[in-house]
């Protein structure tokens, strides 16, 4: 007979091997049916179909594997297992998005002196702008200004590899800060810190869209995260380092304001006086990279950028979507962009109203229990993304270390844990989301999803008089 605690290592090798197996086909399907640099080849239909299935299964296989990974791999093997699953995928061409293409021609704009507020990657003639996607190859960037400083050194090697080489790194940081972030978070919380770690470094959301596709998210969840954990800490020096890092965060992406409150309760937690290195050291790195890029304001253009396309994934967007579909069945085709508009209203304030109860909660949490402060900014984080107007797999990329650092109980955990592996099989290798051709259904989807919560909310109701109950 087999002894159990041999069998635990042999088990979390065979994990490791299909990890490592499936992310080497991840990649080598990429090379037909990834974001190519010149989109679709004319006549390769075949190519790409087969690319497409060993892409498909070599997912499913990271996912499985990542899973797995959860019991059998034990705590000192599990940075090694991240770091062997991402490997093959930095060799390959960009997977589930084409957004890299875009952070590149938006540094070409900027490198060559011009203002990627008001200039386009088609109108700054970049050279890569076959691979950008057709809806923002005109648009202009929806960044801040360290965005177009790190798009900018990437793009300023004039060589499409070497971009999305430097763009990648600048991911991966994002991602190795994340780690060591949400590892601290859970160790001073009392909490096992490898779960934190494990729903991040090696789980098949990063793979895809963090070292694969290089999104700018992925830097803004790992500033985020390792600012919320300084922010904990004790000394001046931490919370200084806490500000900078979440100012660089909301120069990336300004919606990264939205841990600020929660940084500061944490910080706030034993005087309050120790806001002040936070505020000032976020408002001096923001304003530095802004003087740095020499672009000023302009970034505010950015809180004006196009939403995007209509999709599901934003409940409100769905619900707004359902809403027209209903319209235009009762002739009432005009009103659709109206019933997105309100809906996508009722989505801000519905976000407001949850980011009011979860600070005021955090705040009364703040001396007794750090972990609920951070389990209340990830919530926020994560309702920012499902009732934002537009919410695409990659954005998950900022809540759920966040949440995974908080999280105390399995059931919650494994919740987290499925839902980022659903996130993941949002879209196809080549960029083409699966809510795109999904709209009807997924729409029907968000309204009954609203329809049950708001049932479940008045059946929970404390005020609520039930069959039976005393009418005195």
């Amino acid at each position: 007979m087999v002894d159990d605690q041999a069998a635990v290592p042999d088990r979390g090798r065979r994990t490791m091997l299909l990890g490592f197996v499936s992310a080497l086909a991840l990649a080598g399907g990429a090379w037909f049916a990834g974001a190519l640099p010149a989109g679709h080849r004319a006549g390769a239909a075949g190519p790409y179909a087969a690319g497409l299935v060993v892409c498909l299964l070599g997912l499913g296989g990271l996912i499985a594997a990542w899973l797995l990974t959860a019991r059998s791999l034990p705590s000192r093997g599990l940075l090694l297992t991240g770091v062997l699953w991402q490997v093959p995928l930095l060799f390959a061409p960009p997977l589930g998005s084409r957004d890299v293409y875009s952070y590149a021609c938006q540094g070409w704009v900027y490198a060559r002196s011009l203002d990627p507020y008001a200039v386009s990657p088609r109108a700054g003639g970049c050279p890569w702008l076959p691979g950008v996607a057709t809806l923002w190859q005109d648009a202009t960037t929806p960044y801040g200004p360290f965005a177009l400083l790190l798009s900018g050194g990437a793009a300023a090697a004039g060589s499409w590899p070497v971009a999305l080489t430097l763009l990648r790194l600048c991911a991966l940081a994002g991602v190795a800060l994340a780690a060591a972030g949400g590892y601290r978070l859970a160790a001073s919380f009392g909490l096992d810190p490898r779960r934190a770690v494990w729903l991040g470094l090696p789980a098949p959301l990063v793979a895809v869209h963090a070292v694969s596709g290089a999104h700018h998210d992925a830097l803004v969840g790992g500033l985020v995260v390792i600012g919320l954990a300084l922010c904990a800490g004790r000394s001046r020096r931490a919370l200084v380092l806490a500000g900078a890092a979440l100012g660089l965060a909301a120069a990336i992406k300004i919606t990264a304001l939205a841990a600020l409150p929660f940084a500061l309760i944490l910080a706030a937690r034993t005087a309050l006086r120790r806001t002040v290195p936070v505020i000032a050291a976020l408002g001096g790195s923001f304003a530095l990279v802004s003087l740095v890029s020499g672009l000023g304001l302009g970034w505010l253009a950015a809180l004006t950028a196009s939403t995007g396309p209509k999709q599901w994934t934003s409940v409100p967007t769905g619900v707004g979507m359902a809403a027209g579909y209903l319209l235009r069945a009762l002739g009432l085709a005009a009103h659709e962009d109206t019933a997105l508009a309100a809906a996508r209203l009722a989505g801000v304030l519905a976000l407001g109203v949850i980011a009011l109860a979860c600070a005021w909660t955090a705040w009364r949490h703040r001396t007794g229990s750090p972990r609920a402060v951070v389990l209340r900014a990830g919530l926020v984080l994560l309702a920012l993304v499902l009732l934002g107007p537009v919410a695409y797999p990659w954005y998950f990329l900022i809540p759920i270390p966040v949440l995974a650092a908080a999280l105390d109980t399995a059931r919650h955990r494994r919740w987290l844990a499925l839902g980022a592996a659903a996130a993941a099989l949002l879209v196809l290798p080549d960029g083409l989301g699966i809510p795109a051709v999904t709209k009807a259904p997924g729409a029907v989807a968000d309204l009954l999803l609203v329809i049950a919560a708001a049932f479940l909310a008045l059946r929970r109701w404390p005020g609520r008089v039930r069959p039976g109950d005393s009418a005195a």
